[in-house]
């Protein structure tokens, strides 16, 4: 089986390459402007580029882990590009060559009211991000209808960049003791990167279960924004007063977009590290990422 992870050089794509690689899978990693070492370079918004990528891996498996969700960062033609179009052109010639395409989505095509939400329950995402991802779905079971969608939440893990995730955008804010209003209303599940690489790999297992249909993974720590604040602070020693919670809604993100993860769960799947027990990992990856800067 030749596995090919798109996106290998992002936060999670990092994880879930080195995961397979180390469980001595037929891998090949691919990413964009960061690619460097064993992974290949390709631009996934370029037909051209995608399609020599996969005359050259041939894969039997496509983890796509690539997408983009800073919306501060891009336009929204550059999220629509990355979140819909990508996928489209992924299922397209997965579709084509008779590949098993695993697409990575978010919990964010949810409105968080009627949590925990079912793979199948009505989405209803409230930001063009969320609404990008789900566009994103869309595409693929169109495109691929036998391709596989995994619904993640909020992801931590070692970044090469402390903006890379919210978590460690989080760590640099508490450390560096700068005054902020935190929110302390929408619940959140972080969850490792490591967990869901070692997720993936046991789909790959389960591909008779698990072609055609949407499933989730997920931690099961609620916690808000600023109570990870608090967990971080105590970890790093340091007095928080200067961050203060704000409890209003906010209408443009999900209260709490908690997911049903039984269909993984029933087939044997437990991959949930604490985050407590990951945060100090992610903490000196963080800081040590920014003293070298």
């Amino acid at each position: 089986m030749k596995v090919l992870v798109l996106g290998a050089t992002g936060l999670l794509g990092r994880e879930v390459y080195r995961k397979l690689r180390d469980d001595g899978l037929d891998v090949v990693g691919a990413g964009h402007r960061r690619a460097h070492g064993d992974v290949v370079s390709v631009d996934a918004r370029d037909p051209r580029s995608v399609d020599a990528l996969f005359e050259a891996v041939g894969p039997d498996v496509v983890l796509n882990a690539a997408g983009e969700r800073r919306l501060d960062h891009w336009s929204r033609q550059e999220l629509h590009a990355m979140n819909v179009e990508v996928p489209r052109l992924l299922a397209e010639r997965c579709q084509a060559r008779s590949a098993w395409l695993i697409h990575v989505s978010s919990d964010y095509v949810f409105d968080g009211r009627r949590p925990p939400h079912a793979p199948e329950d009505q989405r209803c995402p409230l930001n063009s991000y969320g609404q990008s991802k789900a566009d994103g779905e869309n595409v693929i079971k169109n495109a691929a209808p036998s391709a596989t969608v995994l619904r993640v939440p909020v992801l931590h893990g070692s970044v090469e960049f402390p903006e890379e995730s919210n978590l460690s955008s989080l760590i640099s804010l508490v450390a560096a003791g700068t005054p902020a209003t935190i929110d302390d209303w929408a619940i959140r599940y972080p969850t490792a990167t490591g967990d869901v690489a070692t997720v993936l790999r046991q789909m790959l297992t389960h591909a008779a279960a698990l072609r055609g249909l949407t499933c989730h993974w997920s931690a099961t720590e609620a916690l808000t924004k600023y109570e990870m604040a608090l967990a971080i602070g105590e970890l790093l020693d340091v007095h928080i007063g200067q961050l203060r919670p704000e409890r209003r809604p906010h209408p443009t993100r999900p209260g709490d977009p908690r997911l049903d993860c039984r269909l993984l769960e029933e087939l044997g799947f437990t991959a949930r590290t604490p985050l407590r027990e990951a945060l100090p990992q992610v903490i000196a990856s963080t800081l040590g990422r920014q003293a070298a800067q």
